[in-house]
């Protein structure tokens, strides 16, 4: 919990960053509900949106819907990915809060393709 908690203070205080943090373990150890209870605590500072990749029909919608959550407009992953690389890399967001993104099942995301 207190690495997870660090990660996140150092974030916010950062004004933001492009860096992730990787949890892996056993299944059912309590992952994702630990990691919630955190992100609970900062919900006054910052905006957050949960995407469980085991639930998605196609992986490439992690981009659409981080995308909406974003901007508040839906669009193809394509289009969403495409944007996204300009938003992250040159910031050219109005964002008043740092976004925490939590993709669940991160390896569901991976692919043949």
């Amino acid at each position: 919990m207190g690495v997870i908690r660090t990660f996140l203070e150092h974030g916010i205080r950062g004004l933001g960053s492009s860096t992730s943090l990787y949890i892996a373990g056993m299944p059912g150890t309590g992952k994702t509900l630990t990691t919630l209870q955190v992100i609970q605590s900062f919900r006054e500072q910052v905006d957050f949106v949960q995407i469980n990749a085991m639930a998605l029909i196609n992986p490439n919608l992690v981009y659409t819907i981080i995308f909406e959550k974003l901007t508040g407009k839906r669009v193809k992953p394509t289009v969403a990915a495409e944007n996204l690389d300009e938003i992250f890399k040159y910031g050219n967001l109005d964002r008043k809060r740092i976004l925490v993104v939590l993709v669940d099942e991160l390896d569901c995301l991976v692919t043949n393709k």
